[in-house]
This record gives C-alpha cells, sequence and structure tokens, in this order.
C-alpha cells in the first residue's frame, strides 16, 4: 500500500548550480501518524519479561522504550519527507541527500512539528536535444591489396633473424662493438649511466630508437675489424639526466656486422601461423583490417553522435560529477606521462598547468553523461541481470575467485553501480546510433 503523503513546509533554496539547500517542516498532525505507526512497529518487537512479544501494553511500552520510539520516528519522518519531496519538487538526486548537523539532529517530540535540513546536489532540469535522425557521415570500409601486403610484410619482419654478413653495414643492421667515451671518472664509474659510456662487445642498432643518440647515422658504412672515432651529442631531453647537454669524444672496434634476413613467405612459414595457404592467409587478413576500418568508422560517428547531442548544452552538472570526471582525466594523463618516464615532480608539475583543459574535459563528459541519462530513460533502457552477470564473470576470471565472491566484492565496492550505469549510457548511445541518418562515402577507386 502506498504511503499517505504528509502535509509538509519546503523551503528549497539553490546555494550553487545544481547544490540545493532544503528546510522541511512537518506538521505535528502528520507526525502523529507516524508516532502511532512506531510504537506499533516497537511494540511488535520489543521483549519484556512476563509480557509476550506484541501485547505490551502501551503506557508501559512508552515509559521503558520511549527512546527507541522517538528515534524510529524521526527515521521514518525524515526518509518519508525528503523522498516526497524529490516527488513533489520534480528533484532529480545526484547525490544522496546529507543532513545539516546530522550528529546532534534532535529527536522527534510527540504532539510536535518536526523540522530539518538537508543539503544535496541534483541533476539539472535542461531541454533533452532532438536524438532521432542525426545526420552523421562515415567512410565505405575497403581494404586494398596493398594494405594486405602491407601487414604480411610487417608479419615478415617480426619473424626475421640477424644473421652475419662481410659488407659495410647498412641502415637496420646489427653491430657488435667495443666502445668507450672520454667522460669524466665520476661518469664512467656511475652504475646508471657507465653502460651508455663504455661497452664490451655490446651490440647496437643502426635504427630507432638508439641507445647512443646518432649512431644509426654515424656508423653507417663501418666494417667488422674497423675502428671509428665518432662524437656524441646527448640532447637536453636525454632520458639520463647525468649526460643531457653533454658532448664526448667515443672509440669504437667493430667486432661484427650483421644483416637482417627477412623469412619468405612460403609452405614453412604458414605452417607456423597455421593456416593452410597463402590466400587464406590473405582472407583472413582481409577480414580482420575490414574489422578494424569498421569499427574506427563506428568510432567516429559516436563521436559525431555526441558532438551534435551536445551543440548548444550549456547547463550547469553536479560539482561531485564534474571532480568525478576531472578527476578520471587526470589520472589517466598521470598515467600516460608515467608510462613516458616522466618523473613525478614534472607529473605533477604538468597537471598543475592543465587544470583549465582538465576541467573542460570533465565538464564535456559530464554534460555527455548527463545527456545520455536522459536519453536511457526516455527510451525505458534497462540494463539486464545477463549484462551484469557477464561483467561478474569476466571479473570472477580476471581475480580468479568464484562468481559469488566477485559479486559481494563489486557490490562492496560500488562497482556494480558504476557498470551498471556504464552500460546504460552504452546502450544509449547505441539506440542514437541506430536511429542515425548515416551518409556513407565511398572508398576512391
Amino acid at each position: 500500500m502506498e504511503k499517505q503523503s504528509m502535509s509538509i513546509s519546503v523551503n528549497c533554496s539553490e546555494t550553487a548550480p545544481c547544490c540545493l539547500s532544503v528546510a522541511v517542516t512537518i506538521p505535528a498532525a502528520d507526525t502523529q501518524q507516524a508516532y502511532k505507526a512506531a510504537i506499533r512497529k516497537v511494540g511488535s518487537e520489543a521483549k519484556l519479561p512476563g509480557f509476550r512479544p506484541g501485547k505490551i501494553p502501551v503506557p508501559m511500552l512508552l515509559k521503558t522504550f520511549s527512546q527507541q520510539i522517538c528515534a524510529r520516528v524521526t527515521e521514518d519522518l525524515i526518509e518519508g519527507a525528503i523522498s516526497q519531496v524529490a516527488k513533489e519538487q520534480d528533484l532529480d538526486f545526484y547525490t544522496r541527500p546529507n543532513l545539516d548537523s546530522q550528529s546532534s539532529l534532535p529527536l522527534y517530540v510527540p504532539e510536535q512539528d518536526f523540522s530539518f535540513t538537508f543539503t544535496v546536489e541534483v541533476y539539472p532540469k535542461f531541454t533533452l536535444p532532438q536524438y532521432k535522425g542525426i545526420c552523421v557521415s562515415r567512410h565505405e570500409a575497403v581494404v586494398t591489396d596493398a594494405e594486405i601486403e602491407e601487414y604480411i610484410q610487417n608479419i615478415l619482419e617480426q619473424r626475421a633473424t640477424f644473421e652475419p654478413v662481410q659488407r659495410p653495414a647498412q641502415q637496420g643492421d646489427m653491430l657488435q662493438a667495443s666502445y668507450s667515451a672520454a667522460a669524466p671518472e665520476e661518469l664512467l664509474n656511475d652504475d646508471q649511466v657507465k653502460y651508455l659510456l663504455k661497452g664490451e662487445n655490446s651490440w647496437l642498432m643502426l635504427r630507432e630508437p638508439e641507445l647512443l643518440p646518432g649512431i644509426a647515422t654515424a656508423l653507417l658504412n663501418v666494417s667488422a675489424g674497423e675502428q671509428k672515432d665518432v662524437e656524441i651529442n646527448f640532447p637536453a631531453d636525454f632520458r639520463n639526466e647525468s649526460l643531457q647537454n653533454k658532448t664526448y669524444l667515443f672509440h669504437f672496434e667493430i667486432k661484427e656486422v650483421k644483416g637482417k634476413v627477412t623469412p619468405p613467405l612460403d609452405e614453412k612459414f604458414l605452417q607456423e601461423l597455421k593456416i593452410e595457404s597463402e590466400e587464406k592467409l590473405r582472407s583472413a587478413i582481409k577480414e580482420m583490417l575490414q574489422g578494424r576500418k569498421e569499427q574506427s568508422e563506428d568510432g567516429k560517428v559516436r563521436e559525431q553522435l555526441l558532438q551534435a547531442l551536445l551543440s548548444g548544452q550549456e547547463f550547469p552538472v553536479p560539482p561531485s560529477l564534474l571532480k568525478q570526471f576531472k578527476t578520471t582525466y587526470q589520472q589517466e594523463a598521470a598515467r600516460m606521462m608515467s608510462y613516458q618516464g616522466l618523473k613525478q615532480e614534472d607529473i605533477t608539475a604538468k597537471l598543475q598547468a592543465s587544470e583549465n583543459e582538465a576541467e573542460s574535459q570533465a565538464l564535456t563528459a559530464a554534460r555527455q553523461d548527463i545527456i545520455l541519462r536522459q536519453i536511457g530513460r526516455a527510451e525505458n533502457i534497462n540494463v539486464t541481470n545477463q549484462m551484469l552477470a557477464h561483467v561478474v564473470a569476466n571479473f570472477a576470471e580476471k581475480n580468479d575467485i568464484p562468481f559469488s565472491k566477485a559479486l559481494q566484492k563489486m557490490r562492496e565496492t560500488g562497482q556494480i553501480f558504476t557498470v551498471t550505469e556504464s552500460i546504460s549510457r552504452e546502450l544509449a548511445l547505441h539506440a542514437v546510433q541506430e536511429a542515425a541518418q548515416v551518409e556513407v562515402i565511398k572508398a576512391e577507386q
């Protein structure tokens, strides 16, 4: 049975965009109904010597369990009033309501009005853009024979070996050489850099990335048994700080030259790939490249759709949602910079310098998220248990734990909610894509 609405008084004020402070007063007549319900509820649960459950006289119940009864009334009134406020004021909560002075919130007093205040972040009210029939374009995904040939050559290159050659070194060769630099003793004995300044019978590649800057060019045309002096300049951005902006004369003694030998596309090669014929290899590569191109074009279409949905949308977003997207953006940026070898202090400085960009990116992502959420509601999109089960199963397999344990862990950490929201947004965008008007740009013959 649906609960009867209370005659509450509401004073709702916006303290910041998407941030509300809501003062609620519930008249004594309505609080009394909740009081009576709480008495019945506590009476059915309370235990008192000499009385059966549910048979404790009301006067004795009030005398013995007054604190518990008033606490329950307080909880029920707040929960019911917040739910009613959201419905009557048409508020779409983003965060959970936060009660002001929660630790000192007064208990309900019988036969009196009950007042409380809460703050909450809400989703903005905005006009949902037209999301059906958006015009987009995509290129026809055509795979050429040249692309297939290039892919095959890349596979062959990956299986290439280096064999001794009796000729001068060429680009891409591998040299065995001993080398030493006319550098200060402290650097020659520094464990962090000495391998760069002195090496015995080391292998050097005449291609990018170079062990020493410039050797891919400086050692061209040398032969086994030859010696050569080379001046090497270490650039300002060299990976080792001790050598940045330094120039040293290096002495090289070439021991051996090895050239790259690329295997032929023959029966042995096809057997290694477990493919019956060259024709089937080319067919499989074409299908794979076709799929990649289709996927790439799908991504471009989705980007066009998102830009169209965001066009002209300037609505505010809940601060916590903006912060969440900004944090995610900065964490990913920091991860990429760390992968590139930047030091933590440099990463921190770059993140601080790009605060405005992070804020802008986060605002775009948050608005995008809100629009897709509304489209999902308009289209009655629901995330099924089967969809979630697939995600949980992958999580369980990745962490080598049972499905039930994975589900419990994902619930405890809030991952289930996050995954549900992510799938919902993905389904909403898919619905927009399905309803789009797509112009296919034919490939040039």
